[in-house]
């Protein structure tokens, strides 16, 4: 007689030890990154284009004005991983063939592009090498 009151026992000393036991907090949501957040906002203009009349050669400059404008706001390190995800995009709606200059790169700003530099040869003799 006593099977059920070990079980009884049992069943009170596992059910202690799980309440007193700290149930983890659940993890903060994941901080979107920009990269993610240029992705949706691709996914939303494509749909948006998609929405508006049929207009081929209007519909491919959006699509490449979209693409990189949104590859200019990722961090330079990403800006290939977007491309990928934009082609991702463009595929799963079904545009198996985009326009070759759809992923040309960015220009570079002027800005970004190092100045002439200056070359001088060192004074001296100019019939000796340096050894």
């Amino acid at each position: 007689m006593s099977g059920p009151m070990e079980d009884r026992t049992a069943a009170s000393l596992h059910a202690s030890a799980a309440g007193s036991r700290a149930l983890p907090a659940a993890a903060p949501p994941r901080a979107r990154s920009v990269l993610d957040e240029c992705v949706d906002e691709f996914t939303r203009r494509l749909q948006a284009c998609m929405a508006l009349p049929d207009d081929d050669d209007r519909f491919w400059e959006r699509v490449r004005s979209d693409i990189r404008d949104l590859r200019a706001r990722c961090q330079p390190e990403d800006a290939f991983a977007f491309e990928l995800k934009a082609a991702r995009v463009l595929a799963e709606y079904g545009f198996a063939a985009c326009p070759p200059e759809l992923m040309a790169p960015l220009p570079a700003s002027h800005a970004e592009t190092p100045g002439p530099r200056a070359f001088a040869l060192p004074a001296g003799d100019p019939g000796t090498r340096a050894a």
